[in-house]
């Protein structure tokens, strides 16, 4: 049985990102965004939801958090209501 030898590697890979500060900027206001909401930014595929609660989230996402948008009050409220109701079931 022929094992193919993995190569040993001294040293840790160097990734180099060059983002601009406007870029650092955008991605900051997102996770602050996301965050306000309690929205994890990156969610796995298989990890969506088909409920009100989960179509409104992917909605915020694409459509405003993406865009670098402000959510509109009112979709933050009606937001914030079906999380603490879908929390309050779970409890």
């Amino acid at each position: 049985m022929n094992l193919i030898e993995k190569p040993i590697i001294d040293e840790p890979l160097i990734v180099k990102f060059d983002y601009t500060e406007e870029e650092k900027a955008r991605f900051e206001r997102e996770r602050a965004r996301a965050e306000e909401l309690g929205i994890e930014l990156y969610i796995l595929d298989g990890d969506s939801r088909e409920d009100e609660l989960g179509q409104l989230e992917e909605l915020i996402l694409e459509n405003y958090i993406e865009l670098d948008q402000d959510v509109p009050e009112e979709l933050k409220k009606k937001y914030l209501e079906l999380k603490e109701q879908a929390n309050a079931g779970n409890n």
